[in-house]
């Protein structure tokens, strides 16, 4: 076992804390603060990469600049007798990996909990244009409190120059590497989503999607093999979980979710529809007491329905022709052997009425009647359950409300027969549908030829899809905000002249629609409040944890550009008082 080394640089080194390909982490403290860090201590193998110091330096500048709660702060970086190491915050706890080691998987309460935190994590570094490239339980810390930190974030990206690196493997891991990884191709944000979504798999099962014995047979799986979803693992899972984890692990970049923030908004909706379906009341008939079939007890005065339950004869309840009261008592003159002789007469003359009964409908003609009333039960649950023209329209309009609208059945199995049908009531209120309608078919054509010419990926149709998804959540803003910023880079552009138009379209339907309602900065301009009071109150981590929430939520969005401004200006003020 390699000596431990007394210091590195200003720190004092007091225990390993871990090694891996890229370094060794240890536990340090300042010789002159007193902080305890972490310290990263590159290999020798890999400080030898030509090029390594210059991007180590450069991509440590940037992740200095990283200062979400959710994210392992770089401290800062140096050289010593030839070592390049960086220092990191030291965080107290476990990681994912030790974690899962011990329960082998997660509850689905606590992974959609620990993904959330990634998102926040995730959407802080991808605003930054920072890709972590090599996301996995080993990354992931857990505090005592359950808080996420998500560590050596972006460290992959500096020895990303080739597709190989010194020590002769593909940057990342193979178990959470995402398809586009393993091919050599560039990593973007969906990538750590496909990374993420491994994890989640991980957490949910106990085990990756795709395990293999070597590296290069695991790259293969990831990108050519198909995985068993979740759910069919542990039946337990939330449907709406499961269907999240398989759309994460898709293969193709744009089948995943356009980003974290996205993401996140989606795992936050599951625990809601899981309590709102366990919330409906179960649908028990009620059967009538006519149809009751009732058997004779030993006890001489219960009944026991079919169902085993004891059902007592009421009180007026009288034999068939003695016309005696069945509840009375001994002072009635009935004992337990009359009572007992009258309910066994009752019994016997109504077994024998619907023995009847039964003759008839064991008949030629009872049959017949019988599959008669079948066929008007039929005709009448159809015709309830037959969707009115208003419910035709809405559902309609929730086809092309989705992500990926669905706007063929929207238009041939909804809104077009609507007009044809009565053209005078839906003729004005299904134009623009169909009118947007057309811009989809007309992206829809024009997808397969721009890849064709170009041979990218759809860039602009993401950022279609994506100002779509916004605009299904709520952010209206912000997705107007996206196409105006798509049609300022397309702008001149014969190429992309379709999505232009498809993008115009969208514009003007949506700034035509009603104003946000007075008073929606409401939450903002409380929050902006409480991180005042905890700021000049002393509590500065309280206040630091609220600014960095108002940016997570609101940066980029125009109404609560006073909200964000301030939040940045709190986050300077308290940066030299932690």
């Amino acid at each position: 076992m390699p000596e431990l080394p007394s210091t590195i640089g200003p720190y004092q080194i007091q225990e390993e804390l871990g090694a891996g390909g890229m370094g060794t982490v240890y536990r340090a403290i300042h010789t002159e603060s007193s902080e305890l860090v972490a310290v990263k201590v590159l290999s020798a193998t890999m400080a030898r990469e030509p090029g390594l110091v210059e991007r180590f330096r450069r991509e440590i500048e940037s992740l200095q600049k990283l200062t979400n709660p959710h994210i392992v702060r770089f401290l800062d970086s140096g050289e010593h007798d030839g070592t390049y190491y960086y220092e990191m915050e030291l965080v107290e706890g476990e990681t994912l990996t030790s974690r899962l080691g011990r329960v082998k998987r997660l509850g689905w309460e606590m992974v959609i909990d620990i993904s959330v935190q990634v998102c926040r994590a995730l959407k802080s570094a991808h605003d930054a244009g920072i890709i972590h490239r090599d996301l996995k339980p080993g990354n992931l810390m857990l505090t005592d409190e359950d808080l996420v930190k998500l560590t050596d974030f972006g460290v992959a990206q500096i020895f990303a120059a080739g597709k190989l690196t010194a020590t002769g493997g593909i940057v990342g891991t193979a178990e959470y590497m995402s398809p586009e990884q393993a091919q050599g191709r560039k990593a973007h944000r969906t990538s750590d989503l496909y990374s993420l979504g491994a994890v989640m798999y991980c957490m949910l099962t106990g085990r990756p999607p795709f395990q293999g014995r070597s590296t290069v047979e695991l790259i293969q799986k990831q990108r050519y093999g198909q995985f068993d979803s979740p759910r069919s693992i542990v039946p337990e899972i939330p449907r709406w979980l499961d269907e999240v984890v398989c759309r994460l692990l898709s293969k193709e970049p744009e089948d995943r979710y356009p980003d974290a923030y996205v993401l996140g908004l989606r795992l936050q909706e599951i625990p809601r529809k899981v309590a709102l379906s366990e919330s409906e009341p179960s649908q028990e008939s009620d059967r009538d007491d006519d149809t009751s079939v009732y058997r004779l007890v030993e006890s001489g005065g219960d009944l026991m329905t079919e169902s085993g339950a004891a059902a007592t004869m009421p009180a007026t309840a009288v034999t068939a022709d003695a016309g005696m009261v069945a509840g009375a008592g001994p002072a009635g003159g009935l004992g337990n052997a009359t009572l007992a002789r009258d309910l066994m007469k009752f019994e016997i003359e109504r077994q024998a009425h619907r023995g009847t009964w039964r003759g008839f409908w064991n008949s030629t003609s009872g049959l017949v009647l019988a599959l008669l009333l079948v066929v008007m039960i039929a005709v009448v649950m159809w015709w309830q359950g037959r969707m009115s023209p208003d419910e035709r329209f809405a559902e309609g309009v929730r086809l092309l409300e989705l992500a990926e609208p669905d706007w063929r059945t929207a238009r041939d199995k909804y809104l077009s027969p609507l007009v044809a049908e009565d053209p005078g009531t839906w003729d004005e209120r299904v134009a623009p549908y169909l009118q947007r309608i057309e811009q989809l078919s007309i992206e829809s054509r024009s997808r397969p030829t721009r890849r064709l010419q170009s041979g990218d990926s759809g860039e602009v149709t993401r950022f279609l899809r994506l100002a779509r998804e916004y605009k299904r959540l709520g952010d209206r803003s912000r997705a107007i905000g996206i196409l105006e910023s798509v049609l300022e880079l397309v702008n001149g552009q014969p190429r992309w002249e379709s999505e232009a138009e498809v993008a115009r379209g969208l514009l003007e339907e949506w700034r035509v629609e009603l104003p946000d309602k007075p008073g929606e900065a409401g939450l903002a301009t409380v929050a902006v409040e409480r991180a005042r009071l905890a700021q000049k109150g002393g509590r500065i981590e309280e206040a630091r944890r609220v600014w960095h929430s108002i940016l997570d939520l609101y940066a980029g969005d125009a109404r609560f550009q006073d909200a964000v401004t301030e939040a940045r200006r709190g986050l300077a003020e308290t940066e030299d008082e932690r």
